[in-house]
């Protein structure tokens, strides 16, 4: 795997344990998974142009990486759906909320 596509790759999987340890613990694991999921992955998506610029060629791994990421969805949505189920505070539960809908939009 070349480093382009393992960066990609960690990039891509970073939110999933944050997203749990936020479902899990709450706090700031949520204010953390937000800031994350909103300023990197938008940085991310405008420096695209520097990782692949050749204009995107195959990612050799993006069947493997498609199904790690399909199961984590799975996994994290019954842990949200419990985080919530157990009762946050606001500031929290707006914030697990926001994080997890950029995850899975």
């Amino acid at each position: 795997m070349t480093r382009a596509a393992l960066a990609f790759s960690a990039t891509s999987l970073l939110p999933v344990p944050l997203l749990a340890l936020a479902a899990m613990l709450g706090g700031g694991w949520a204010w953390l998974a937000l800031v994350y999921l909103t300023l990197f992955t938008f940085a991310m998506d405008e420096m695209i142009a520097w990782v692949a610029p050749d204009g995107g060629r195959e990612f050799p791994a993006a069947d493997l990486l498609s199904v790690v990421l399909a199961l984590a969805h799975l996994a994290l949505m019954a842990l949200v759906v419990m985080a919530f189920g157990r009762g946050l505070g606001l500031a929290e539960a707006v914030a697990l909320f926001l994080a997890t809908g950029l995850f899975f939009g």
